[in-house]
């Protein structure tokens, strides 16, 4: 128990020192493209690119974070199938030999 929690500690560490990298590097690929389209363009133009990239890449995010797991249909099987079918012909068949049977304390018909 003590080494899976020692295992979880350190997935979760590095899991966050990896997040905050890669939050350091959209910052400063941020800054470069802001930088190249400022310079190729106009200031406004940047923030316009920039502001629909962030805006598209937060709507794919939320979009995937909201959506439903598939639920697995099992496939049914022709021995189970079978199965049933044999189960039911047998309570048919049960349920008439019952319903032909005298009641007790009667005769039987001649």
């Amino acid at each position: 128990m003590l080494t899976s929690l020692k295992l979880s500690l350190r997935r979760a560490g590095f899991g966050l020192g990896g997040a905050v990298l890669m939050v350091i590097g959209a910052a400063f690929l941020t800054i470069a493209a802001w930088l190249a389209l400022a310079e190729a363009q106009s200031p406004q133009f940047a923030a316009l690119v920039l502001g629909c990239v962030y805006f598209g890449v937060g709507a794919l995010v939320v979009a995937l974070g909201t959506r439903r797991p598939r639920r697995v249909v099992p496939k049914s099987s022709a021995s189970g199938l079978s199965a049933a079918f044999a189960q039911g012909f047998g309570a048919g068949a049960a349920t008439r030999t019952a319903m032909n049977r005298p009641k007790p304390g009667t005769t039987p018909p001649v």
